[in-house]
């Protein structure tokens, strides 16, 4: 019998990529030399992620990703890529989450 500890729901639609870059970006400000430089690639790598989500559905994935970034840094905890209507939308309503 498994017994969950941890109740918590990570939400997808490229979410946790936008905000784990941004806590990279963040912490990169704060390093010198060349693990800043390694750091900063490593944020433009995450962003990747829901990028090429966004553009194989077709869509403005420039204008969606930076949407999702202000979401989130404005503490939005559910916004993601709405890959339907090609908006940001809430992952909780829409029932996507990771793992």
């Amino acid at each position: 019998m498994a017994t969950v500890k941890n109740h918590r729901v990570v939400y997808g639609g490229g979410h946790s990529e936008i905000a784990m870059a941004s806590a990279v970006d963040r912490k990169a400000k704060t390093v010198k030399g060349k693990a800043a430089i390694a750091m900063e690639a490593y944020a433009r790598a995450l962003r990747q992620l829901p990028t090429i989500i966004a553009d194989n559905g077709g869509y403005d994935a420039a204008e969606l990703i930076q949407t999702l970034k202000v979401e989130i840094e404005n503490g939005n905890k559910t916004a993601g890529l709405d890959m339907n209507n090609g908006t940001i939308g809430c992952m909780k309503e829409l029932g996507v989450t990771v793992g």
